[in-house]
């Protein structure tokens, strides 16, 4: 039987820093943290975020497959109603 998602990543996923600055880029991950650019709209955002994760659960994928599976990620979320909400 597979160990349930959250398991697998759950030693993975519990020192991830994220960090908002103003960036050249959307966003950028190393080490277990990522930092993304606020500046931003809302939609964009939610993209670099899931981007950025989607990196640091499989560092090994290629380029072309994160951008796939961030795609399907983003549309799915945003069409659902997902938005940041700031606090």
């Amino acid at each position: 039987m597979s160990k349930p998602i959250l398991t697998i990543y759950e030693e993975q996923l519990a020192p991830v820093k994220f960090r908002q600055r103003k960036l050249k880029v959307f966003g950028e991950q190393e080490d277990k943290r990522i930092a993304l650019d606020p500046r931003q709209d809302e939609e964009e955002y939610l993209d670099s975020l899931l981007h950025e994760m989607c990196h640091f659960l499989d560092p090994e994928a290629g380029e072309d497959v994160i951008r796939q599976r961030t795609a399907v990620l983003s549309f799915t979320l945003w069409a659902m109603g997902y938005r940041r909400v700031r606090l």
